[in-house]
């Protein structure tokens, strides 16, 4: 019994050694496998990264390729440098890889996209048309040419390649018999409308009115074909009627005598059926700009007549209409309409008020006839100023002039219109006792005023008092030059700055404050005064730039937003060199969209010979470049679409200025 109870113990011993050493040899065979999954995971990671590593190199190997240097920075960061963008991305549109070639300068690479291209669409000609014009890009401008000529002669009709031969024609200064252009030719042979529809809008981007009316006239003999259904031919007339109109006003030098006496006529006649139902005032407009075009002023003064009197009184047609009977001289009709509008209407426009003196005086009416009729008129700046323009058209008596010049200055003193209001009547002719009288007149009003309290410290200024004061300070120098040389001129407009400076602090951040005209009139003297001493002397002249700009620099830390200041500053900060805080001065201003245009010569003016730093210049070229080539068009275009035909001579006329 106990050798079989042994027997039994050493088999179970035995078979728990072999599970003991079953589940070892298992655990390390798993423990191998385990090791061998981490290290081949590894290994493929490592491998991922390698590979994707080196594809990324591969990337950045071929744009490298495809973009310059240059542009490195625009790859990198996602956008392009503007001032290396050559031709306008639009042409290339249709493909995007030869437009990124193109736009990156990698003329090679578009060539040879292009040369795909051909063989791949051997009929289409935009391809032909961009390869003409890869040519001229690079240079080949022989090569270009001879592409672009073949192509032409086959006149394509594809709109994208007709704008992009246009585009080498023009750039190449190849110019087709007759005054002929590749749009023109082309739709003449393929007179579809998306074709004729491009060369309008091509003309609008390139401020062609010739080619606008051109395209415009195109337009509507398709449509009164019939092979084009056009929902509003009525607006289509138009367009070509005031294309013609434009055509006229903008394009006048260029136009020969019998097509200025033409194109007036045809306007008429393409919209005098529509007569009875214009719309609006700018549809009225052209009509009458047309008349008076096609020299029937007269008629156009009755119709524009009618017109206010029985459908929309517009103030654009009613200047016209005063105007253009001021033109023709018939002043009893502009008396009567000028009436109308003062007395009847009770309109309080200025240019109205000096037609109908004008007229009167033409009229041989008498003066009494006309105080009587603006002594009836409501109170207003018109009013007063009707008086003196009395006075300067009828050469009038110096005291009843002294008399509405303090009728003005009662009113209107303390108003920042003042000086600017009453300076068109004080002419260089005028006699030196009326001079004498007006200066006797402003200084009985700055009496009256108590200034004198007021310098003394025993009054406190108000804002109206501030303001007296700037037009007291600036008449006196306007009739007076030498007060700006005189030192008691100069201590009055400090004394004046001073004595208003707790009312700084009452104004809003960037409400302006007239106070700081004092300032601007001191440097002024102070120019002045030192003139002989600077003429010769670039270290006197130096001091006294120095000088000023520490006057106006302790003026502006009283209000950052002084802009007038500002803009002293950067022309002064200019004529020493010290471009960075010219710069510094221009950007804080926050100058944009238009105020470049007029302010940006107060720092660009000597930029080339201060410094190589270009973000300004780029800015005013970005500016430029984005209105002249965008804006303007849309704005154009609009006008168009929508009717608005009487801005359209002043949104082309600001996009040709943009543009030169």
């Amino acid at each position: 019994m106990s050798e079989s109870r042994e027997d039994k113990d050493g088999e179970r011993s035995e078979k728990f050694i072999e599970s003991e050493l079953t589940f070892l040899k298992l655990y390390t065979g798993y423990r191998y496998i385990g090791c061998f999954a981490i290290i081949l995971t590894l290994l493929i990671g490592y491998s991922v990264i390698v590979f994707a590593g080196a594809y990324l190199v591969s990337v950045v190997w071929k744009k490298l390729v495809q973009y310059p240097l240059y542009n490195l920075y625009g790859f990198l960061f996602g956008e392009k440098l503007k001032g290396f963008q050559i031709t306008k991305s639009n042409m290339f549109q249709r493909d995007a890889k030869i437009d990124d070639a193109v736009q990156s300068g990698n003329y090679q690479l578009a060539q040879s996209l292009v040369v795909k291209k051909i063989k791949q669409y051997p009929n289409t000609s935009y391809y032909y048309a961009i390869e003409s014009k890869i040519a001229q890009l690079m240079g080949d401008y022989d090569a270009s040419l001879k592409k672009a000529t073949d192509l032409f002669n086959k006149t394509p009709s594809d709109p994208d390649a007709v704008v992009v031969l246009s585009d080498v024609f023009t750039n190449l200064e190849y110019y087709l018999p007759e005054d002929e252009t590749v749009f023109e030719r082309c739709s003449k042979k393929y007179p579809t409308f998306p074709l004729i529809n491009k060369w309008f809008n091509t003309m609008i981007e390139s401020n062609d009115v010739i080619g606008m009316q051109k395209s415009t006239m195109m337009l509507n003999k398709i449509a009164s074909s019939g092979s084009v259904k056009i929902s509003n031919s009525k607006l289509l007339k138009f367009w070509s009627a005031v294309t013609l109109m434009l055509c006229c006003l903008i394009n006048k030098q260029k136009l020969k005598p019998s097509t200025l006496k033409l194109y007036p006529m045809l306007g008429l006649k393409l919209i005098e059926s529509f007569e009875a139902e214009f719309d609006n005032y700018s549809e009225f407009y052209v009509f009458a700009k047309l008349l008076i075009l096609s020299n029937k002023p007269k008629e156009a003064c009755i119709k524009i007549e009618n017109f206010l009197k029985n459908k929309e009184n517009n103030l654009t047609l009613k200047i016209l209409l005063l105007e253009t009977l001021n033109e023709i001289e018939d002043y009893k009709k502009l008396n009567e309409l000028s009436r109308y509008f003062l007395i009847d209407l009770k309109e309080d426009d200025w240019d109205t008020f000096k037609l109908l003196i004008k007229s009167q005086f033409k009229l041989n009416k008498t003066v009494d006839e006309l105080v009587e009729i603006i002594n009836n008129y409501k109170f207003g700046r018109n009013k007063y100023l009707a008086y003196l323009e009395i006075f300067k058209i009828y050469n009038y008596d110096e005291s009843k002039f002294i008399e509405y010049f303090n009728l003005y200055l009662e009113n209107f003193g303390h108003k920042l219109c003042c000086f600017p209001d009453l300076k068109i009547f004080l002419k260089d002719d005028l006699s030196k006792s009326l001079i004498s009288s007006i200066e006797n007149s402003i200084e009985k009003k700055f009496n009256e005023k108590e200034i004198d309290l007021i310098l003394k410290k025993e009054k406190k200024s108000t804002e109206n008092d501030l303001i007296f004061m700037v037009n007291y300070i600036k008449f006196k120098m306007f009739l007076n030059k030498e007060n700006f040389t005189d030192l008691n001129f100069i201590n009055k407009c400090i004394s004046f700055y001073n004595i208003n400076k707790h009312l700084l602090k009452n104004k809003e951040v960037t409400e302006y404050y007239p106070g700081f005209e004092f300032i601007i009139l001191l440097v002024q003297s102070l120019i002045l005064i030192n003139k002989n001493k600077i003429t010769n002397d670039s270290v006197e002249f130096e001091k006294l730039v120095v000088k000023l700009i520490i006057i106006l620099e302790m003026a502006v830390a009283n209000d950052l937003h002084e802009f007038h200041l500002r803009l002293w500053l950067i022309k002064l900060y200019n004529l020493i060199n010290c471009y960075s805080e010219s710069k510094f001065n221009f950007e804080f201003l926050k100058i944009k969209l238009i105020q470049l245009d007029t302010l940006s010569n107060s720092i660009t003016n000597r930029i080339g010979t201060t410094t190589t730093d270009k973000s300004i210049l780029n800015s005013c070229t970005n500016f430029y470049d984005s209105h002249a080539a965008n804006d303007c068009p849309n704005l154009i275009n609009y006008a168009f679409q929508n009717g608005t035909f009487d801005k359209l001579q002043g949104f082309i006329e600001l996009s040709i200025r943009l543009i030169n």
